[in-house]
């Protein structure tokens, strides 16, 4: 597999047609294991130079039910361009939508678009994205603290930040209730509580005066 990304690399550095070459690599791939494997050597080189990420759309028209693709196109644009990253995970979604079984999937996907739009500062759409995330808990198979800590923990933040309290409030207490020895939720109750306690203060200092 590393041979095939070397061919991809020389094509965009001579600025090759790498339409031909990669429908010629996918001719050779036969498994999904294969197509991870190429997928794993495509993501270190993108990384290096982001005109790899063509490849990637090349590889989807080819193979447009195969999420793979989008999961690492999405990982390779995360640091440099999280809008690429937020629709990559929206059209993962698309398809795994068509059977809703595969919940981890779903909710990492929710939860990669809901950090996404953390970074880009757009926080209700973030806190919107780890609502659907946490939507998607399978109770006959997973245990609540697993999948919920770091979901509900980045909600609470949040709600923490735009001084939605009891909001941040219900999120701690949730978690609490499910694992009540959570250092780092009690940690975060006790920042909740102390905002609430000096916004009690600021409206009592505006109505004496």
């Amino acid at each position: 597999m590393q041979g095939h990304v070397i061919r991809i690399k020389i094509a965009i550095q001579r600025h090759k047609s790498i339409e031909r070459v990669v429908e010629k690599i996918n001719a050779y791939i036969r498994t999904n294991r294969e197509m991870e494997c190429l997928l794993k050597y495509l993501w270190s080189l993108t990384s290096r130079d982001p005109r790899c990420l063509k490849v990637y759309e090349l590889l989807h028209k080819k193979n447009p039910q195969n999420i793979l693709i989008l999961e690492y196109k999405s990982l390779a644009c995360y640091t440099f361009d999280p809008k690429v990253s937020i629709d990559e995970n929206i059209n993962m979604l698309t398809i795994l939508h068509q059977t809703d079984k595969d919940y981890p999937s779903i909710r990492m996907c929710y939860n990669t678009i809901a950090l996404q739009y953390e970074y880009l500062g757009q926080f209700y759409k973030a806190i919107a994205a780890y609502t659907l995330a946490l939507s998607y808990f399978y109770p006959e198979s997973e245990k609540f603290i697993r999948p919920h800590h770091s979901l509900l923990e980045q909600r609470a933040r949040l709600y923490l930040k735009l001084n939605k309290l009891s909001l941040a409030k219900q999120d701690v207490a949730l978690m609490l209730q499910n694992d009540s020895q959570n250092a780092t939720f009690k940690i975060l109750l006790k920042e909740i509580e102390k905002a609430q306690a000096s916004k009690e203060e600021e409206s009592i200092s505006k109505q004496i005066r």
